[in-house]
Parts: structure tokens; C-alpha cells; sequence
């Protein structure tokens, strides 16, 4: 401890120790050598090591040594002098942010605590968190500040002033001093946010004027989830918050502890008895609170620190939780109460104190409770009544087999999806369970389909609510997909409204009437209205030609908005057209003729061409089936023409449905081979490049950036003049029709693709035109729009400047251009509305394809009110397990929907197939 003790406190290094000093020598050459301040940190930081020496004997918590130093050092500043805990006000028209981090060493976790307050006191929003993550005390506190301000931004509660009770972190931030690495990169994002203009200061407050943070970020720790109030803290900590701002929590740290008092402190904390000094002018002479010495079996006073009480001989103390600084009078009873959660003796359960540490605490005591037995043998009196602590319910073990077994029954018994098993809600609701205990009753139907579908609805509108609020700013998608009921013959369409914050879904329909086509329009004209005419950008419909009627009746009513294909449908499309040119038709079907004959011949003998059944590549296989199919036989060529020769080939084609002679001449041929090579190096660009870039999370433009660099890719494999122009003249004819002109607009504006000659390329300048003339309709804006578009090619003004070049491919599209784009309002706006929407239904095809629409005996028996609610519930709760990065499906499962399967197609390999389905039963309704 001694090495320490003197590796950490600069302010001792320089007092020399022979190797054979005791502690007590060392804390006495300290005491002759040191100033009174210098002194008082010594103590502060010799009892915070002697506690944390406790925790690693007890709990087996290591704690690092830098952690130790920065915490005795801001205790000691919260030490010295007066604080009122009273919450200040922020300034008119602002906000103000309460942030803090706690770590629980023993699972090397961060939980952070944010609370936003108006001029006024009253919460407006709160928030807590848990991150995985071994970070240093400054690095959690940057963190916390981070995530506060992230929180702030995604809510919009906006202008902010900051308050942290980490000095070290706020003089950084404020440009005092310099940082580490590690704490270096979190304040860069902190200063780099897009919304710093909006943050007024960063202030250093002490910590218990941060009480209410501090609680939260305990809280964090325990509920091991993230969590947002609105308007509103958790019941745990609504008397802090309320205490805050009315000032009546007072920490008096008024005392100048004099040096002779804390060496006694020391002396106490470095023996291994706990020693009691009478007071009579040797003990620690202050108004304010010091750490009491642990009585020797009671490990509750360890946690708190005493006011008075202890030198009358009393057994009724003032006290202090060091957990969540509430205060309390009583006796080691209510002390071991408030720690392990007890209630009915007049104190609350530490909101502070999380599930693990509170479980190491019930050890603790009932290893005190077995010692006290095992001292005390025979000793209470007969037929006195001894009260315990509460114990503990002990019941019946039931061994796991037995519980898997009734799991798996009570799923196969109701017909439920078995990845209901990967669910984080089932499993919460398990554990939330077996802590109620025995006495637990399931609700009642009635309540499930009633109050409690009405609770859960209510919850999930509050938390759409912080997302909503962004949409005047960033505009926002609503994304159609429906499913084809083949038994009922009708539509299940599911209307989703996409945006940076998040995917929400917001209803779903059945068309199964011969008003379908209005019924469908109708709606979509209320989501729209509901959302806000002027936050939608776009339309992304998954139905096929049967909405075609819908796009020109909503754009009659809302010309401003764009109907765009699914970027990843039109992938899919070019990629088959071009396996549709005239000399590549033959080959594309040769080569599904030779899979066939093989599959046949495969079957007669099993241990040949296994890999004619699946591709690795679930790319090509998505996006590029013709591809993929050419693919394998080329790879197989050899093998192909080994097998067509042989005897066993020979005898099995008699028997062969098709054209076999066809099919053998193409293998031995040379025609077939190298027209097939010219295929694959005509795609092989296109296909490769799609790994490059996620389809689902791309922004607008990379889908032309694509094929950029695809052609390009193309010309460099020295491909004939003729097929080259083939190619660009079949994109160039079929770009528009596929994808919108959206695309165009954002390879413009995203700055990562900067001077990329956009203005030379005929088909990006056509969409610009057409996003133009849709996005506004005034002739006089679109020429402004036109004029900052010059302006932001020739680097005018804040364009051009040293940290706007540097960052384009530094930065996200829309941070940048809220960063550099403020010289040009009306573009700006654009910019950042283009560039945040997403361009395919993918992102939500998880909840499309598991949406299974109740029966219409549910429909009649709750109403379809209640119907509605329990779908909006479902896949709003669905979308937030996306969000969280859970998912109920396995990874092994969601990557065999993608790969080959022969009878098997992938998600939106089906496209083509459904679509067709969707348009005879559109024709019959």
C-alpha cells in the first residue's frame, strides 16, 4: 500500500522511506514534512485505499489505483467548504443538463445518469444507460457528458448549458489543461457534435450539488437497460430532484480539519482492529460529517458516515447513506435495512445500491448473522421472541431439466415461434418472476387485452414522441411493404415511417374489398397528414404495380413528395436486365439448362457437384441470381466436362428430360465458356462493389456511386467497345425508371463525393432537375437553390474553408452540412432532408416478414380497435429489440434466408414472383 500510496501523490514522493518503515513511521515523517493541505489529501487518500483494501477482501473488487486518487481528490474539494445542494436555474430560454457516470468495478460496467431541467425547476426529460466498457473515472464522466448532450439533441431540448461534477473533464472542455489519449477522443466528440453551437457553457458543480444525476447513473447500473422519462424521474429518485431545487438537502463541509485530527484518522484506518477514540479533544473536532470506525461485525457502517450520536453512547445515530446521500436517524438495524432493502422500519431501499452489490451485502450478513450464533451459543432466553432480519423464501428446488421441459411444453402446446426463447422480454419477464416469488397471480385476459394494452400503448407513444420532433428538421420516409394472404387472397400492408432517430411503425391494413385500391390511397393520405405534409420527403412502396393508381392519386394531393422504388428491389432488376441483353440470353439460359441436367445426374450419384445445390456468395445470390447461376458453372467447368464424357453420363441421358445433346455440345464447346466469361466480367464489378456499402443504411446517392465506380471497374478489364456501350446505354435508358431522383440529388450534395463531375454527368444532372422541380414549386427558390449549388462547387465562403475541405470524408453527410452549410440556408435544408432519409424497405423487413395478422374470430371478439393497439404494441416493441442490437431470430437463421437453396429463395428474390401475384389479385379486386 505504501508503494501506492507514493506512485500516486506527487506531493509525497520526495519524502524518503527505508525499506523497513511501518506505515504508522511513514503517516508520522508525513505529518512533520507535509503542509496542512497537503496533509489533509494524504488522509483522505490513505482511508479512500484502506476502504477499497475492504472491497477487495470482501467482494473480491479491484479497483484501478488512478480511480483512488481522482476520487480522494474531488472529495476533498466537496470537503472544504460551504456547499448548498440547491439547484441553480439556467439561463432564460435554455435548459440545463445534470450528467454523471458510476462504475461498478466487479462487472467493469459504466452506468450514466442525465436529467434535463427547464428555467423553471420542472424535468422535461431523464435518461440512463449502461455501457460495457473498463474506463477511467474522467473518461466515464466525458462520457456521461456526451451521451447528455446526444440525449439533449435527440429530444430537441435545445439551447443547453452543462453542469458535471468532474473539474478535471470541465477545464478540458473549457480548454484548461491538456488530456490523454483516451479521454482526448471523447472530448473531440463532445466539441465535434452538431450541436455544440447550441450549448451555452460548461460548468463545474461539486458533487453533492449533482445528487440527482448520481442517483441515476446507480440506477443505470441496476435496470441494465437504456431508459428515457419524459417529464418525469423514476419514483426512486423524485425526492432528490425535488430536494435539489428547493434547497433543502445542505452539505455543511465547512470545517478546516486541523492536522493533528486527520492523522488520527490515518492511524485509525491503518491498523487492522477497529479502534474507538473517547472524545476528549483527541477525535476529529468538526460541524461537518467524518467516517466512522467500523464496529467489528457490523459491515452497514462502512456504507454510511455519521453525524453524532456514537460518543453518548447511544445506539440512535445520525447518518448518512455514501450510496445515494440520504440521510436517516437510527440504529445499525435501519443502517442494514436502507443497504439490503428491508422495509417497515421507517427507512427506504438505497435506489443507489444495484441487484450484485446488493446480493454481496446479503452474504455479508449472513456470514455476521452465522458468526454471532456461533460466539453466542444457547444465549437467548426461553420463550423470548429474537427478531431476525427478514428471510430469505426458501423453496423447493426444481432441477433445470425439469423447468426446460415445461418451457418447451408450454411452447409446443400453443403453437408459439421457438424464438420466443431469444426475446429479451421473455427473458425479462422470467426473471421479473422468479423476484416476485410464490404469491405471484398471471393477469387476466381481460386486463392483458384492456388496462395493460392500454399502459404498454401509452408508454411506447411518450417515447415516439422524442422521436417525432425531429422530422421538421430532417424530414422523414414512410415505407409501405405488404405480404400477399394466399389463402384469403388479399393484402397485408404495413405503413412504417423511417428517420435518423429511428423506425417507427405507425399502422397496418388488410385490402380485401373491391374498394381496395381507395381504401389503400385513403389511409396513406391520413399517415401522411398525420406525420405532416411538409416532414415527408419520400414514399418507398414494396406492392408492386397495384400501387401504381395510389402514387398519381397522392401526388395529385401532395405533389411536393416523391415516390421512390426500393433501391434494393431496383438493384436486384438492373442486375437481371443486364443479364437480359440479347447475346447474354442464351447463355444465362444454357446455363440454367446444364444445372438441371446435373441436379438429375446428381441424384444418380450424390457424391458429384454437391456444390451445384448452394453459393457462398449470398450476394450475388440476392441481388444477381443469373449471375450466381452462371457462376457455378463456370466454377464447375472441369468437373462438367469430366462427367459429360463418361460411361455413367452416357447411360443416365437416355433417361434425362430436355435437350441433352444441347447441353453437352455447349460444355464441350468453346462458344458457351466464353461468352459466359464475358458475362461475369461484365457483372463481377457491380456484384463485388455491392459488399462495399450497406444497402439498408446507405444514404442517398451511394447507389450511383456505385455504379460509377462499377463502370469504371468495367473499362479497366479491357471489355470490347461494342458490349461496354451495350451496358452504359442500358443503364443510362433504364436509371430513371429504376431509382429516384433522389439518388442524383444526394451524390451531389453528399460532400464525400465532391468533385466527382456531377455537373458533366448527364444522368445526375437530369435528377437534380427532377428533384427540383418536385421538391419546390416557386421558379424563384429553385433558382436560389441553383445559385448555393454554384456556390458550394467553387468553395465559396465557409465551403472553402480549411476544416470544411478536411472533414467531407471525415464526417457524416448531415453533421457536415450542419456544420459548414450555414452561408446557404435553402440548400442546407435540402441537403440534410435528402441525405437523412433512408432508399429501401429493408430496414424494416424483419418485423414485415413475421407480421402475422390476427384471425378474424380475434378481430371479432376484441374489436378492432383493440386489434390495431395490439399491432401497433407488437412491432413498435419489435423495432425497439432492433434498435437495442437484439433480435429474435438466430444470426445462423437469418443467413440461411440469403443463401441458395435449390426450391428455396431469398427475401427479395421472391420479388419478382410476389409481384406478379399481387397484380392478378389487384386485377380480380
Amino acid at each position: 500500500m505504501l508503494d501506492m500510496i507514493k506512485e500516486d501523490c506527487f506531493i509525497i514522493r520526495s519524502i524518503p522511506s527505508a525499506a523497513c518503515m511501518d506505515f504508522f513511521d511513514f503517516a508520522l515523517s508525513c505529518y512533520h514534512q507535509l503542509s496542512q493541505e497537503e496533509f489533509e489529501f494524504f488522509a483522505i487518500l490513505v482511508w479512500r485505499i484502506w476502504f477499497h483494501r475492504n472491497q477487495w477482501v470482501k467482494l473480491k473488487v479491484n479497483v484501478p489505483p488512478q480511480d483512488v486518487y481522482e476520487w480522494a481528490k474531488a472529495f476533498l474539494d466537496d470537503f472544504r467548504g460551504t456547499v448548498s445542494v440547491k439547484w441553480k436555474r439556467p439561463p432564460p430560454g435554455c435548459y440545463k443538463i445534470n450528467s454523471d457516470a458510476s462504475t461498478a468495478y466487479s462487472s467493469n460496467m459504466v452506468g450514466i445518469g442525465v436529467i434535463i431541467r427547464n428555467e423553471q425547476g420542472l424535468v422535461m426529460a431523464a435518461y440512463s444507460c449502461q455501457i460495457d466498457a473498463g474506463l477511467i473515472v474522467a473518461s466515464a464522466e466525458a462520457m456521461a457528458i456526451l451521451s447528455s448532450i446526444q440525449f439533449a439533441w435527440e429530444v430537441g431540448l435545445l439551447p443547453v448549458v452543462v453542469e458535471s461534477d468532474s473539474k478535471q473533464v470541465v477545464d478540458l472542455l473549457n480548454g484548461v489543461g491538456c488530456s490523454r489519449t483516451e479521454l482526448g477522443l471523447l472530448l473531440n466528440k463532445i466539441l465535434c457534435h452538431p450541436s455544440r453551437n447550441l450549448i451555452k457553457s460548461f460548468s463545474f458543480i461539486p458533487r453533492v450539488s449533482n445528487a440527482a444525476a448520481h442517483a441515476l447513473s446507480r440506477l443505470a447500473l441496476e435496470l441494465e437497460k437504456r431508459s428515457v422519462w419524459l417529464e418525469k424521474v423514476p419514483d426512486s429518485i423524485n425526492q432528490i430532484v425535488l430536494a435539489e431545487c428547493h434547497g433543502s438537502l445542505m452539505y455543511s463541509a465547512a470545517v478546516r480539519v486541523r492536522g493533528a485530527d486527520i492523522f488520527l484518522a490515518c492511524c485509525i484506518a491503518s491498523t487492522n482492529s477497529f479502534l474507538f477514540i473517547p472524545a476528549k479533544g483527541n477525535v476529529l473536532k468538526s460541524k461537518g460529517p467524518y467516517i466512522m470506525p467500523s464496529e467489528s461485525d457490523k459491515w452497514g457502517w462502512e456504507h454510511v458516515t455519521v453525524f453524532g450520536g456514537f460518543d453518548r453512547g447511544t445506539g440512535t445515530k445520525r447518518w448518512k447513506c455514501n450510496h445515494c446521500n440520504l440521510r436517516y436517524n437510527g440504529s445499525y438495524s435501519r443502517v442494514r435495512a436502507h443497504l439490503l432493502g428491508f422495509t417497515g422500519v421507517g427507512v427506504k431501499s438505497c435506489p443507489a445500491i444495484d441487484r450484485s452489490l446488493r446480493e454481496a451485502f446479503q452474504i455479508l450478513e449472513e456470514e455476521r448473522l452465522a458468526g454471532k450464533k456461533k460466539r453466542i451459543p444457547g444465549s437467548a432466553k426461553p420463550g423470548k421472541r429474537i427478531r431476525t432480519p427478514r428471510p430469505s423464501l426458501t423453496l423447493k428446488t426444481i432441477p433445470k431439466e425439469d423447468v426446460d421441459d415445461m418451457i418447451a411444453r408450454f411452447v409446443y402446446a400453443d403453437g408459439l415461434n421457438v424464438n420466443v426463447i431469444n426475446s429479451p422480454y421473455f427473458h425479462e419477464m422470467v426473471k421479473a418472476i422468479a423476484a416476485s416469488g410464490p404469491g405471484y397471480e398471471l393477469p387476466s385476459t381481460e386486463k392483458l387485452c384492456d388496462s395493460l394494452l392500454s399502459k404498454e400503448k401509452g408508454k411506447i407513444e411518450k417515447f415516439l414522441a422524442s422521436v417525432r420532433v425531429s422530422w421538421p428538421h430532417i424530414g422523414c420516409t414512410i415505407l409501405c411493404v405488404g405480404s400477399l394472404d394466399g389463402t384469403l387472397g388479399c393484402f397485408h400492408i404495413s405503413i412504417f415511417v423511417s428517420s435518423p432517430r429511428g423506425l417507427i411503425f405507425l399502422k397496418a391494413l388488410d385490402i380485401d374489398s373491391d374498394e381496395a385500391e381507395n381504401l389503400f390511397t385513403s389511409v396513406l393520405s391520413d399517415v401522411i397528414v398525420e406525420v405532416g405534409p411538409t416532414n415527408v420527403l419520400q414514399i418507398i412502396s414494396h406492392l408492386g404495380h397495384a400501387c401504381k393508381s395510389s402514387e398519381s392519386l397522392v401526388f395529385s394531393k401532395f405533389p411536393h413528395i416523391f415516390w421512390s422504388p426500393c433501391t434494393s428491389h431496383s438493384i436486384h432488376m438492373l442486375m437481371e436486365e443486364i443479364a437480359g441483353i440479347e447475346w447474354v440470353k442464351p447463355v444465362v439460359s444454357c446455363a440454367k439448362g446444364i444445372e438441371q441436367n446435373m441436379m438429375y445426374y446428381q441424384h444418380a450419384s450424390p457424391c458429384l457437384f454437391t456444390h451445384l445445390k448452394e453459393s457462398s456468395d449470398s450476394l450475388s445470390v440476392k441481388f444477381a441470381p443469373s449471375y450466381s447461376s452462371v457462376q457455378r458453372i463456370v466454377d464447375l467447368k472441369q468437373a462438367l466436362q469430366e462427367a459429360v464424357v463418361s460411361e455413367e453420363f452416357k447411360q443416365l441421358k437416355l433417361n434425362m428430360p430436355g435437350d441433352n445433346e444441347i447441353v453437352e455440345s455447349a460444355i464441350l464447346g468453346d462458344d458457351f465458356w466464353c461468352k459466359a466469361h464475358l458475362f461475369l466480367q461484365l457483372c463481377e464489378p457491380f456484384v463485388r462493389l455491392l459488399a462495399t456499402f450497406d444497402i439498408e443504411k446507405s444514404v442517398m446517392g451511394a447507389v450511383y456511386d456505385w455504379q460509377v465506380q462499377a463502370l469504371e471497374a468495367v473499362r479497366s478489364n479491357g471489355i470490347d467497345t461494342t458490349v461496354l456501350n451495350q451496358l452504359q446505354v442500358l443503364i443510362e435508358n433504364r436509371w430513371d425508371a429504376l431509382f429516384s431522383p433522389l439518388h442524383a440529388a444526394g451524390y451531389i450534395l453528399n460532400p464525400s463525393y465532391f468533385g466527382k463531375g456531377q455537373n458533366k454527368d448527364k444522368t445526375v444532372m437530369r435528377g437534380w432537375r427532377a428533384t427540383l422541380e418536385r421538391y419546390e414549386c416557386d421558379g424563384a427558390v429553385r433558382r436560389i437553390l441553383r445559385e448555393q449549388l454554384s456556390s458550394y462547387w467553387r468553395l465559396d465562403g465557409s465551403f472553402g474553408e480549411e476544416d470544411a475541405v478536411d472533414c467531407r470524408d471525415k464526417m457524416e453527410p448531415v453533421a457536415w452540412w450542419e456544420n459548414f452549410g450555414f452561408e446557404t440556408p435553402h440548400l442546407q435544408t435540402l441537403a440534410i432532408k435528402v441525405l437523412s432519409q433512408v432508399s429501401s424497405v429493408s430496414t424494416c423487413r424483419e418485423i414485415w416478414r413475421d407480421n402475422d395478422f390476427p384471425c378474424r374470430e380475434a378481430i371479432n371478439r376484441l374489436g378492432v380497435e383493440r386489434v390495431e393497439d395490439l399491432i401497433f404494441v407488437r412491432n413498435n416493441l419489435r423495432l425497439h429489440n432492433q434498435r437495442s442490437g437484439h433480435s429474435s431470430s438466430s444470426s445462423s437463421q437469418r443467413n440461411l434466408s440469403l443463401s441458395y437453396q435449390s426450391g428455396l429463395k431469398s427475401w427479395d428474390g421472391v420479388h419478382v414472383d410476389e409481384t406478379m401475384a399481387i397484380v392478378s389479385v389487384h386485377d380480380k379486386l
